[in-house]
């Protein structure tokens, strides 16, 4: 069965490029996917539905839930839905909840799109301001207020020229239903408070505000495009080699450095850290800990690699970036300033000759003595492990922590370190 709409809504004519693809559709039940739905069929496009009920909001979940079984009743659609209690994660997890939900969805859409699926997502303008708001007023980097992307990877967003009131004003002309999701009402989420108060009183309060940002964005978007096509070969270059000269990278304006590290899919938290590298001694490091690699300082150039964190058989180094650090610490963590590192991380069993500078400490000691006056048995001392770098020894975990490289207040890039078990 497919719908033949009343008042259609012309979508990209790029969409015709995915019937020959496996389809999918994120559809929650509430207006902007069901929309979609209607328009995707509209055009021949039969997508499997894809639903994921968090078990958030009690009946109004399972009604939720029965509207989008409906619809793939109703039209013949294949279907998969994922049922998760989100509040049981969270209470294990300790994460954000809208950040959890997110990666539980895309997590199932991508188990289900194989090599070459297209999954459609209802994302409209007014997303992609609400998105802009947030990033401003979050301090995001410039390259971050370009918004949502129409296509990344196997998503596509074919309504982000519409309003929501478009969606509406077709649904109510087509005689479309949906289900009214109660939680947007809710101010505590910021995304809500930005939607619900902020931005409507500055829409009152500056004429056509909403265009002049969608312009700006649209502006901004193809400049970012532009600077991809530019850098294309260096980043191609880059990763081929594992390096890039100094001189390249700070010829970049700061937009074309955010674009480059995108591109290499580098956290942009460690933008500025990278640069400050420059200046640094020859052999001096950066770790990125998340995308697990260490940079290292060259005559006139940095270089990566991946981070060998595994040096003890089967165990290695938990490397996390913090931003603060602890009111109490514990013997089996350390907490180290990323920039004062020289070289790699690595973890070691202890060997004679091995000293540390003890904090608190003049001088060096022999890690045997430290061990001698912990009364560690020889059976015991053949598995005391040290961290250290490329120069010292910075830590023996629940001996003695070294006072080099040591994290401290003023230490913008902390890494918090601990033995894997």
């Amino acid at each position: 069965m497919t719908f033949s709409p009343h008042k259609p809504i012309d979508l990209s004519s790029k969409i015709e490029d995915f019937k020959n693809q496996p389809c999918f559709l994120a559809i929650s039940g509430g207006l902007d996917s069901v929309v979609l739905l209607h328009l995707l069929l509209a055009r021949n496009i039969r997508p499997t539905l894809l639903h994921v009920n968090y078990k958030l909001r009690d009946k109004d979940s399972e009604l939720d839930e029965k509207l989008v079984c409906l619809l793939a009743e109703k039209y013949q659609l294949p279907i998969h839905i994922k049922s998760v209690h989100l509040k049981e994660v969270l209470e294990k997890s300790k994460e954000n909840l809208q950040a959890k939900a997110r990666e539980i969805r895309f997590h199932f859409f991508e188990e289900h799109l194989g090599k070459n699926g297209v999954c459609f997502l209802a994302h409209h303008a007014d997303d992609r301001l609400e998105s802009f708001w947030m990033n401003l007023l979050r301090g995001s980097r410039q390259i971050d207020l370009v918004g949502i992307p129409e296509k990344r990877g196997p998503f596509y967003r074919p309504l982000l020229k519409f309003r929501k009131s478009q969606l509406k004003e077709y649904a109510v002309t087509n005689k479309i239903s949906w289900r009214e999701d109660r939680s947007n009402s809710d101010t505590a989420y910021f995304r809500n408070l930005l939607r619900n108060e902020w931005i409507p009183i500055a829409q009152s309060s500056i004429e056509n505000l909403d265009e002049h940002c969608l312009i700006w964005m649209d502006s901004l978007q193809s400049t970012v495009k532009n600077i991809k096509i530019k850098l294309r070969h260096i980043v191609k270059e880059s990763k081929a080699n594992n390096s890039l000269s100094f001189t390249i990278f700070l010829a970049f304006d700061e937009l074309e450095r955010q674009a480059f590290f995108r591109m290499m899919d580098w956290p942009m938290v460690y933008l500025e850290s990278l640069i400050e590298l420059d200046n640094k001694p020859r052999s001096s490091s950066l770790i990125m800990s998340e995308v697990n690699l260490v940079f290292a300082k060259e005559i006139d150039s940095f270089s990566w690699k991946t981070l060998d964190s595994t040096q003890n058989e089967s165990r290695g180094l938990n490397i996390e970036l913090v931003k603060d650090l602890p009111e109490k610490f514990s013997k089996d963590t350390i907490y180290l300033d990323s920039s004062e590192i020289i070289g790699e991380l690595k973890l070691r069993k202890w060997k004679v000759g091995d000293r540390i500078a003890s904090l608190g400490l003049k001088g060096s000691q022999l890690i045997s003595d430290i061990l001698k006056d912990a009364k560690v048995s020889i059976l015991e001392k053949k598995d005391v492990l040290v961290v250290c770098d490329d120069r010292h020894i910075l830590w023996c975990p629940g001996y003695k922590v070294s006072r080099y490289a040591l994290a401290n207040q003023t230490s913008t890039k902390i890494l918090k370190i601990s033995i894997k078990e």
